[in-house]
């Protein structure tokens, strides 16, 4: 019963560390872009980067040497004798084994972009747009333009990404000051979704043992 418990434990534990959704929070105004890392209820501060605190310089002592002259110092330091380097031939591998290894690649990265393009969670997104040029006849057609240009890409971006809350708002103002983009989202994928993302590339890794392994065999062969 014992051993059944702390068994029990132990996959609540990863269990939990698995759902545990990390990300990022991308934030952008007129003071700049600002990037945290999220995971759970923890945030850490990326940009913008903390100011560090100048840094007392302590005073330099000079060393017994410092007084001779470079000329000096050479004639004291006896030459070393240099280590002939032996150059070792690259392996060579069958260009039929390169292009396997590079068709594997392509497709690994196309299903890993596709797993992680199903897994990837925007938990919020937040964009405001505000037209404010000096014309007011200007103001008003970018206003125009920034509302079919979100009309447009909105359903697009859908189809790709699973967002759940979206705020997306268009203004206009006619006092100037130019135009204004206040962005604010966050995305998050859970950790178990990290790694089955991750085994997406396993091919690759399995081609690239084959390919390694067969230009080693070919080198030792010319031996």
């Amino acid at each position: 019963m014992t051993a059944l418990t702390v068994l029990g434990v132990i996959f609540l534990i990863f269990f939990l560390i698995a759902i545990i959704p990390v990300g990022v929070r991308v934030g952008y105004d007129r003071s700049g872009f600002s990037l945290d890392i999220v995971a759970a209820f923890i945030k850490i501060g990326i940009l913008p980067p903390k100011e560090k605190k100048p840094e007392e310089k302590k005073p330099e002592k000079k060393k017994p040497d410092a007084d001779k002259s470079e000329e000096e110092k050479a004639e004291e330091k006896p030459e070393e004798e240099k280590p002939e380097e032996k150059q070792e031939k690259p392996a060579e591998h069958d260009i039929g084994g390169t292009v396997e290894l590079a068709m594997t690649a392509l497709r690994a990265v196309g299903d890993t972009l596709t797993r992680l393009r199903r897994k990837l969670t925007v938990n919020y997104i937040k964009l405001r747009y505000t037209s404010a040029c000096d014309d007011p006849a200007d103001a008003a057609i970018n206003y125009g333009r920034a509302v079919a240009a979100i009309n447009g890409l909105s359903p697009f971006v859908s189809k790709f990404l699973r967002i759940k809350k979206r705020d997306y708002t268009v203004l206009v103002g006619f006092d100037g000051g130019g135009d204004r983009v206040l962005l604010d989202a966050q995305i998050t994928i859970r950790i178990w979704e990290i790694i089955y993302v991750a085994l997406g590339l396993a091919p690759v890794i399995k081609a690239y043992l084959k390919w390694s392994k067969s230009g080693k065999g070919k080198d030792n062969g010319q031996k």
